[in-house]
């Protein structure tokens, strides 16, 4: 039952339980387990692997928001990928293939940093 939020750059997860949530509210007015403030490395992590459930990622949105070539800062995944038939990389965008849709949320944790790696979530 438990959710997943995002705001100002934090994460937050509320209450797992229906009990542990109504107690939470009860007791403290908002039913959130834990946040956790992301850095800027992990805010452009974020957004890739959102992008890429979109199937399309824009190579001119992480130029403006985070000063990177997305082709070149995650080239090693993306040139893997790509070669396996899964995305086509092009001076604008990554854009998936109908086969990466299929496979796009077993891929993706290779994206993230060497400290989220063997995290179920985040």
């Amino acid at each position: 039952m438990s959710s997943f939020s995002y705001f100002d750059g934090v994460h937050y997860q509320n209450q797992a339980s229906l009990y542990r949530y109504l107690l939470s509210v009860s007791d403290h007015g908002h039913a959130r387990a834990r946040a956790y403030e992301l850095a800027d490395d992990e805010r452009m992590v974020r957004e890739l692997v959102l992008q890429l459930k979109l199937c399309s990622v824009s190579a001119a949105y992480f130029q403006k928001n985070f000063g990177i070539n997305v082709a070149q800062h995650f080239a090693a995944p993306l040139d893997e990928f790509e070669k396996r038939g899964w995305l086509k990389v092009d001076d604008c965008r990554v854009t998936l293939t109908r086969d990466g849709l299929l496979r796009v949320d077993r891929f993706i944790p290779s994206f993230y940093l060497p400290e989220h790696q063997d995290n179920t979530y985040w």
